[in-house]
C-alpha cells in the first residue's frame, strides 16, 4: 500500500489530475502507520514536483513554446514577475490545483533549486502533516 501511495502522490504532483490527499486519508483509514504514510506520500510528492521543476527548466521547450505560446518576450515578462513575487510563488506552490503548475513555472523562470526545494518540499510536507493530524483528531 505504501508503494501505491508513493506513486499516487508522485503522479498527482505532476500535471496528472489525481488527489494525493484522498489517497493519504485512504491509507490512514486502512490503519496504516501515520509516519510511514507521511514518508511515502511526501517522498512521492517531492519527487513529482522536482520532475515538474526540471521539465520547466530543461525538458519541455517545445511544449512551452507551442502549447503555452511562450516566446522570449513573454518568458522575460514571467521572469520579471517571478523576481518581484518570488516568495509568493514559492509559498503558493502547495495549493491544490494551481500548485503543480507553479512548480513547472518555477523551473521555467529558473528559480534557484535550493530555494525551490526548501520552500516547496517544506510546504507540501506540512500540508500532509496537517491532513494527518486532522484525520487523527476526527477519528
Amino acid at each position: 500500500m505504501y508503494v501505491s501511495l508513493f506513486f499516487v502522490s508522485l503522479l498527482s504532483a505532476t500535471m496528472i489530475p489525481m488527489s494525493s490527499e484522498a489517497a493519504l486519508v485512504g491509507a490512514l483509514a486502512l490503519g496504516l502507520d501515520p509516519f510511514e504514510v507521511l514518508f511515502a506520500a511526501s517522498l512521492g510528492n517531492c519527487i513529482g514536483v522536482t520532475i515538474n521543476y526540471f521539465l520547466g527548466l530543461y525538458g519541455i521547450t517545445y511544449f512551452i513554446e507551442r502549447i503555452f505560446k511562450f516566446d522570449d518576450k513573454k518568458l522575460h515578462t514571467y521572469q520579471d514577475k517571478y523576481r518581484k513575487y518570488n516568495y509568493l510563488f514559492l509559498l503558493a506552490s502547495w495549493l491544490p490545483i494551481v500548485g503543480d503548475p507553479i512548480t513547472l513555472y518555477l523551473g521555467i523562470v529558473k528559480c534557484n533549486f535550493m530555494k525551490f526545494s526548501l520552500f516547496v518540499y517544506t510546504t507540501r510536507i506540512i500540508r500532509y502533516i496537517v491532513i494527518i493530524m486532522a484525520y487523527q483528531n476526527m477519528s
